[in-house]
């Protein structure tokens, strides 16, 4: 997840990316619930420089300015600032990072560079006084980029730096602030004198105290790039199985890749339309549409051993949409009838599964399944028992020990060696395993394929009825 979108799913009182071009105000991102600091003072400033995250927006660099507004929170209760600073300058003066000091009287939380020697000290109005928690140890202009974040109960103040907690103070009754106002890169009083001069980027403000896992996340999710989104794709790559189709070839096309071990299938006739909508929720690869009216031919590849599964486990996963739910058509199919494995709907709306010849039947399937709709259906052997998972919920399970050959007809889709079963509807995403999946992958591969389920699954478990044919 990106840094913005984990920000804003903290729920932020306010949230400033500093990503304006010159002549703008400085937006609250959040907006409504809370406000817009309003116009950059004068001052040179420099936009649109690099962001201090790993992130493509940008920032800016305050020279003698500041962003200013009225902030309205209660500074005596849970309150959290958030940033990114560029620590790049030597320190000459006082240089504040955002304060809300106004005169004496007023609260002050500022995080400022004091005694002209790089150090960071942060000063905040409690009923005993004006009350110091230097950040010892750390030097102001080392050249890199750093996070911070200071929080409050009202009582107990700590200021964290690049994910740690560097400094605190407890036992305090903190004050609220009078006039409200705020003040990012200055102080907020009649001479800007402590101008923050590097670049600023990513303030949040929130109206409660952060936690300490919540500040080493957002730090994390800082410095580190937005890891790459995990699709179905590379959720089977990793899995890797022997061979793997996701039928996602061009319309025209007579051959279905097998992107593993190249054991593609060849269609003979026009048997089947490749290019159609796929049944992966947003993905925009593409599936095969079978059609028993359209010819006679049967999707083969080549016989190979790695379809040979013998006695030992395997597992087949793929996706459908039947047109029909009623009628004799095979989904799948590795070998012969007494040698294979073959997975087909009956004429009277059962599933078949059928190893080494011995068959078995859930009925009745369609229960559950309605026409035109989106399943998973995924087939493995575990040590001699085979289970079948509709939409990632076990549907069955049967002792089918059988040994697989697949030297005759190799691995068949969409129909049978037989032929004339030919499936009616899409399929889309087959992968085959010499190894009987796990129960968490199922899951993994249903909710990455299939995001809003469609179908309800968990009719099967009530109403199937098991027998051997």
């Amino acid at each position: 997840m990106a840094y913005k979108d984990i920000i804003i799913a903290d729920n932020p009182f306010a949230y400033f990316r500093f990503n304006e071009q010159p002549g703008s105000t400085v937006d609250d991102i959040i907006g409504g619930a809370s406000f817009d600091l309003g116009s950059i003072d004068d001052g040179l400033v420099l936009f649109n420089q690099s962001g201090l995250i790993n992130d493509p927006d940008t920032s800016i660099h305050l020279y003698n300015s500041s962003a200013r507004g009225v902030l309205p929170l209660d500074y005596s209760g849970p309150v959290s600032f958030e940033g990114w600073f560029l620590s790049d300058v030597i320190v000459t003066n006082e240089s504040v990072i955002f304060s809300n000091y106004l005169n004496d009287l007023d609260w002050t939380f500022r995080f400022q560079a004091i005694n002209f020697s790089g150090l960071l000290n942060l000063q905040v109005n409690a009923v005993s006084g004006i009350v110091d928690i230097p950040v010892n140890g750390f030097t102001f202009n080392d050249g890199n980029k750093h996070h911070f974040v200071v929080t409050s109960d009202g009582s107990a103040v700590f200021v964290y730096i690049d994910g740690v907690a560097a400094a605190s103070v407890t036992g305090l009754t903190l004050l609220d602030s009078a006039s409200k106002s705020f003040s990012i890169g200055n102080e907020y009083a009649p001479i800007n004198t402590k101008a923050f001069d590097s670049v600023i980027d990513e303030f949040s403000i929130y109206a409660y105290t952060l936690t300490q896992s919540q500040v080493l996340v957002h730090y994390n999710a800082g410095i580190n790039p937005p890891a790459a989104p995990v699709t179905y794709t590379d959720i089977i790559n990793n899995r890797n199985p022997v061979a793997y189709y996701r039928l996602g070839e061009s319309a025209g096309s007579s051959v279905a890749i097998d992107s593993i071990n190249a054991l593609n299938a060849n269609y003979p006739s026009a048997d089947m339309t490749a290019g159609v909508a796929g049944l992966l929720s947003g993905d925009t690869d593409t599936a095969y549409s079978f059609d028993p009216a359209d010819g006679s031919g049967t999707p083969v590849t080549v016989q190979d051993n790695v379809f040979a599964f013998g006695t030992s486990d395997f597992g087949v996963e793929l996706f459908i949409s039947p047109t029909l739910t009623n009628a004799l058509m095979a989904l799948v199919a590795i070998d012969e009838f007494s040698t294979g494995l073959m997975i087909h709907f009956s004429a009277a709306g059962e599933l078949i599964i059928v190893v080494a010849g011995i068959s078995v039947v859930i009925s009745p399937l369609t229960h559950g399944m309605v026409a035109g709709q989106t399943y998973q259906l995924v087939v493995v052997r575990r040590i001699g028992v085979v289970y079948l998972y509709v939409n990632s919920i076990e549907v069955f399970n049967a002792t089918l020990n059988g040994s697989i050959d697949a030297q005759t007809s190799g691995l068949q889709i969409g129909d049978w060696p037989v032929g004339a079963n030919k499936f009616d509807g899409i399929i889309d995403e087959l992968s085959i395993y010499n190894r009987g999946l796990t129960v968490n992958e199922i899951l993994q591969s249903y909710n990455a394929g299939i995001t809003i389920p469609v179908g309800d699954g968990g009719l099967f478990a009530s109403i199937i009825n098991v027998r051997s044919i």
